[in-house]
Parts: structure tokens; sequence; C-alpha cells
């Protein structure tokens, strides 16, 4: 039995050839976009680690500088626009508005009632987008009061931090007891 041959026309020899140049390059153009795609996860993954970490340690130096009663290092882990609620002030102090002074006054006298006071992180989560940071979760919060008394119990807390030239600063921080008979919140 002898082949048949097809007629081959030019035209559809070139096309032929230029659609195994085409495959050849969209298949290396392929590859290479795929073997870039673990490098940009794994670039873009670190930066946003990196991120959760430099707030998550930004979040726990501000808990230490609290423990260990440090005014000026306190004070320094609040953003100069932050706005202050206190149980004693019906109306914010804004630290945008107000004298820096009100501020330290507010917290040298909450460090100067206390002999210890410390927010311990049970279950707490981080999140950055972009330029601000949020933590929230439960802690326990433990105070002792220089003339008498004292409380430790479970709080919810949150935290706004923004991003700023000289790190994470916070912007708002509300806490508040979780009910005794409540578990989760």
């Amino acid at each position: 039995m002898q082949a048949s041959r097809i007629p081959c026309k030019p035209e559809i020899a070139i096309n032929s050839v230029q659609q195994v140049y085409f495959v050849t390059i969209m298949t290396m153009l392929q590859a290479w976009i795929f073997s870039l795609i673990p490098l940009v996860i794994l670039v873009c993954g670190t930066s946003l680690a990196a991120d959760i970490d430099d707030l998550q340690a930004a979040f726990q130096n501000t808990l230490d500088q609290m423990r260990e009663k440090d005014l000026e290092g306190f004070l320094d882990c609040w953003h100069p626009e932050a706005i202050l609620y206190t149980r004693d002030d019906i109306f914010a102090i804004d630290r945008g508005l107000s004298e820096y002074d009100e501020w330290a006054d507010i917290v040298e006298d909450f460090f100067a009632r206390i002999i210890t006071a410390e927010f311990r992180p049970l279950t707490m989560k981080y999140r950055v987008a972009e330029d601000i940071g949020l933590v929230w979760g439960r802690t326990k919060f433990a105070v002792d009061l220089k003339h008498g008394g004292g409380s430790d119990f479970d709080s919810r807390l949150t935290a706004i931090l923004a991003r700023t030239a000289d790190g994470w600063k916070i912007i708002s921080w509300h806490s508040s007891a979780v009910p005794r008979q409540t578990s989760e919140p």
C-alpha cells in the first residue's frame, strides 16, 4: 500500500511555522510567569508578615511601658493626634489640640495611684491594611492600687494604630471587662 501525499500549500507551511513559534513563545512566557508567582508570594507574604510582626512588637512595647510605669516611654507609644477617653472625663482629650502636659498629667496620675498594672494578652489578633493596624482580642488585666485594693479580670481590647515615620503609634484604645458569666465574647 502506498502512502498518499497531502498537498501542502506554502501559506499553510508558513502558518504552521508561525504557530509553532507562537506556541513555543507562549509556553516559555507562561513558564516564566508561573515561576515568578512563588517569588511574588514570598516577597509580598514576607512584607505582610513583617508588618504584622512590627505591629505586634509595637503593641507589646505599649504593654511593657505600662507595666514598667515608664511615663515617657508610654506616652511615646501614642500618636500625636490620638484621642484619650478617661472614665473621669465626659469629653475626649484630643492630644493634637490639647497641651501635651495634660496627657502626661493623666498618665502620671494613673501611674502614681498604682503599684502594678498589666494587660496580659490571652487571644490577640493583628491585621494591617496599608498604614493602619488593628489589634483586638482578650486580655487579662490586673491592677494593684497603692492605697489598697485592685482588680484582676478578663477584658476585651481593641486598639487602632497608625504607621508613622517613628513606627506604629496608637490612635485609639478601648478595653472593657468581660462579664464573669460569659466565657467568650
